[in-house]
């Protein structure tokens, strides 16, 4: 789906290097995700500062929009109470950044649409969406990226909170308007709101105005963690190959040995982090259970993965997750490791391709396979969620359109 790169600590001094190794992932990011591209910075006194534009081949090099031609100048001048021509907006900023300002957390995205396309869609998403005269947040100054698929954001609770069409929007309304930004504790209630898979990352103030960076990761969405020595710091990314090229790139550019991967890992499934983007320090560490993910109930592990499978007494295939260990450095350094899964390709289409009517099917025949289930004294274990099947699901659903 979406690429992100996710920075949650800049030291002082890195921010150049930080800016150019933005600027150096910015094309191969782009490679298959070509429906825009945008950053966001964060400066040491919580400010934003970012851009994004819908063209990704004009980001870093281009930062104007479309104005019209002499005859559509023509055309307003004499007619301009009668007609309207549109001009898509294709570039837009926001904050102020100064020589003098220190930025201290950052991240970068490429999109992918599965939604509405168009600027207001392009990631990172704020809060307030309106700014003041000189292009500063107030309030709450928060920027959200996202990669995966928010399924219930068209019928979800806060659906008419969204001021664009993008799903990944209902994430940053949930994360706010349960207050997970000011309570790490309450990133629970966020994943409760959530059906789909994700990972995403938020730069925002803490109930104690200090810049923090909160990223998450479920069972289903794509997201490795490493340290750079160049950086001095952890990186989140959801592509090991193109950063990996990026850094050889900085390497061969700069000389310094220090552009590459010291130590590269998965990180576990259902866990929330925050660090203190002024330290670096891990400020908290929590798993959190998904309890309806595309409609299924249980047990805080959430199928998806091929692999460590076994048999139900019904002969169905079962899931078991990945060997997952969360660790805390003395350091502080956030590592986590575990097993490097893909997703079960054939259940996340499954997903993808659905309509809203599909997919109230969908949670219908999975309403059907856990009373089927309960019928048979069959339960969702350990083991995993047996009514996570593809090729079961698929079987109800045909069952149910032909009644």
């Amino acid at each position: 789906m979406c690429k992100i790169f996710v920075i949650p600590h800049i030291p002082k001094d890195k921010q150049d290097a930080v800016n150019q190794l933005f600027i150096k992932l910015a094309k191969p990011m782009s490679k298959d995700d070509t429906d825009g591209l945008g950053y966001a910075f964060m400066k040491s006194n919580g400010e934003l500062v970012g851009e994004r534009w819908l063209e990704n081949a004009s980001a870093f090099k281009h930062r104007v929009n479309p104005e019209l031609n002499a005859s559509q100048k023509k055309l307003k001048e004499k007619y301009g109470h009668m007609i309207n021509i549109p001009l898509e907006e294709k570039y837009n900023k926001f904050g102020t950044l100064t020589t003098a300002d220190q930025i201290v957390s950052g991240f970068l995205h490429t999109r992918k649409a599965t939604s509405g396309k168009g600027l207001k869609n392009t990631h990172p998403f704020l809060r307030p969406q309106k700014l003041d005269d000189e292009g500063k947040c107030h309030n709450e100054p928060v920027a959200l990226i996202h990669n995966g698929v928010i399924t219930n954001a068209e019928y979800h609770k806060w659906k008419d909170k969204k001021l664009t069409e993008c799903d990944s929007e209902v994430i940053l309304i949930s994360y706010l308007e349960n207050g997970a930004h000011w309570a790490p504790e309450k990133m629970q209630k966020v994943a409760d709101d959530l059906y789909g898979y994700y990972a995403f990352a938020a730069m925002t103030l803490d109930y104690e105005n200090v810049p923090i960076m909160d990223i998450v990761r479920d069972g289903q969405a794509q997201l490795f963690i490493a340290h750079i020595p160049a950086l001095g710091t952890e990186v989140f990314f959801t592509n090991p190959e193109i950063v990996n090229d990026a850094l050889k790139d900085m390497k061969n550019k700069t000389k310094d040995d220090g552009w590459c991967f010291d130590g590269i890992s998965f990180v576990a499934s259902n866990s929330h982090l925050r660090v203190n983007s002024l330290t670096g320090e891990v400020m908290h560490y929590s798993n959190f259970t998904k309890s309806d993910n595309y409609g299924n109930r249980g047990n805080g592990y959430h199928g998806g993965y091929n692999g460590n499978g076994g048999e139900s007494s019904t002969g169905t295939t079962v899931v078991k997750p990945p060997k997952e260990v969360p660790l805390i450095t003395a350091e502080n350094k956030p590592i986590v490791l575990g097993e490097s899964k893909k997703p079960d390709e054939k259940h996340l289409r499954l997903i993808r391709d659905m309509s809203d009517a599909e997919f109230e099917d969908y949670k219908a025949a999975q309403d059907m396979i856990s009373a089927d289930q309960e019928a048979l004294g069959i339960e969702d274990g350990e083991d995993g969620i047996i009514s996570d099947d593809p090729v079961v699901i698929a079987a109800y659903m045909q069952r149910m359109r032909s009644h």
